[in-house]
């Protein structure tokens, strides 16, 4: 079973969500703009995944089963989960922000680099710069491990 989970998608969920939220399927298929047989569809392969269906039909109307109402739980906190990812990293897309580590020969690190590292700074003032001056042979092996 473990392993049957893993293939669980976020794609599913999502979908899942809109199906449980609107009770419908074709609404949800409006929502996430995909057709109605592909939401079907990676339903049908959720309730595989699960090991048992999280929706069931009654005449038209779609009912959450207790594993539905379960996974609806779970669902949730992974859309929580989410948006506080989101925003942690939402730092890392913004312009200008960052680390930049910067390995150097001796010569270069010390006549050269100071100065347009100075200029750097003063453009990217959010992006910490981080300069290691060692010999040649060195800053390769650094390269190579990392």
């Amino acid at each position: 079973m473990a392993e049957e989970l893993s293939r669980l998608t976020l794609h599913q969920l999502r979908i899942f969500r809109a199906v449980a939220r609107h009770r419908s399927f074709t609404a949800a298929a409006v929502e996430l703009h995909l057709t109605q047989s592909a939401v079907s569809v990676q339903i049908r392969e959720l309730g595989i995944v699960l090991g048992t269906p999280p929706f069931e039909l009654i005449g038209r109307k779609v009912h959450l089963t207790d594993a539905g109402r379960l996974l609806e739980v779970y669902a949730s906190r992974m859309d929580g989960w989410l948006r506080e990812m989101t925003q942690d990293f939402s730092v890392f897309r913004e312009n200008g922000t960052g680390l930049v580590r910067i390995g150097a020969s001796t010569s270069l690190g010390t006549y050269y680099l100071p100065s347009l590292l100075a200029e750097f700074s003063v453009r990217y003032p959010r992006v910490k710069l981080t300069l290691v001056v060692e010999n040649s042979a060195h800053i390769e092996e650094r390269l190579l491990t990392n």
